[in-house]
């Protein structure tokens, strides 16, 4: 599975979108007055402006193992990095990849993560914004964890190493581990790593090579 688009709904629009093209350095595309596109490697990071909300969300991009010291420099430079038990980067040994974190203006976690055998090395020497290689994961909280996951099996994507689906005990990663690419479905209020933020149902649309799936857009 392939994360082609992600779409947010965010409150702080405009500052966002400076934190990316001024601060980061992404190319940003303004659609009227209420909706930029992010370039991020093959991938889109779509932000809506939606006033009155307070919404955030963590996702996550691939980056390069190779300039993984070199990313996490660069990001350094230009913000707080995230720390979690007094350390500001993390090792997930199943999944043989390193992460760090930061806090966007929007409020959303924000990770960069380097796969081992999963993310290609680059051939560049040192990290820029070009390097990052698409998105990586985006986590949906949910008060039906079982039910969302289903939903997402449905459009032909299995939770990570076909293992069965939680009802909210642990996070489902849906994906094939090969792709480096999930959707991270999670029990709201459950607190994401690297911040003190409990997972916050929030609406969401992820465009794949699967489909569409639309998450908390009521109506």
């Amino acid at each position: 599975m392939k994360i082609h688009q992600l779409e947010l709904f965010i409150g702080n629009h405009e500052e966002t979108v400076a934190f990316y093209r001024d601060i980061v350095g992404f190319t940003c595309t303004t659609n009227g007055d209420s909706s930029t596109d992010i370039e991020v490697g093959d991938g889109t990071l779509t932000v809506h402006k939606k006033a009155g909300v307070d919404c955030y969300y963590h996702f996550a991009f691939n980056i390069p193992v190779n300039l993984f010291e070199s990313a996490k420099a660069f990001m350094a430079e230009r913000v707080t990095l995230a720390r979690e038990d007094d350390e500001d980067e993390v090792f997930f040994k199943e999944s043989m990849a390193r992460s760090f974190y930061f806090l966007d203006p929007a409020g959303n976690i924000v990770e960069f993560i380097a796969r081992e055998g999963v993310n290609p090395d680059s051939e560049a020497e040192s990290f820029s914004p070009s390097e990052v290689l698409g998105i990586s994961e985006i986590g949906i909280s949910s008060e039906e964890v079982y039910r969302c996951s289903q939903e997402v099996v449905a459009k032909g994507i299995p939770a990570r190493n076909d293992r069965p689906l939680s009802n909210g005990e642990t996070l489902n990663f849906m994906g094939e581990t090969g792709d480096g690419t999930f959707i991270i479905i999670g029990r709201a209020g459950r607190r994401w790593i690297f911040s003190d933020k409990p997972g916050l149902p929030a609406p969401t649309i992820v465009k794949t090579d699967r489909g569409t799936m639309m998450f908390h857009l009521g109506g």
